[in-house]
């Protein structure tokens, strides 16, 4: 699992979150930045089936060199 850290900082006159040295907009809170990182994160969050890891395997040792 990829660990990735969601930072609130000041930026623009107002408030922002960052993921990977990326800003988002700026928002006139810090609540308000918090609300806005805690819906992308949730939104990125994605759920794959060990099944389809040893799917993927499987095509890629099948394809040619």
């Amino acid at each position: 699992m990829i660990h990735v850290t969601y930072k609130i900082v000041q930026h623009d006159g107002g408030w922002a979150y960052t993921v990977n040295g990326v800003f988002s907009e700026s928002f006139p809170s810090h609540a308000t930045a918090l609300t806005a990182a805690r819906r992308a994160a949730a939104e990125h969050q994605v759920s794959v089936p060990p099944r389809d890891y040893r799917a993927a395997a499987e095509l890629l040792a099948d394809a040619p060199e």
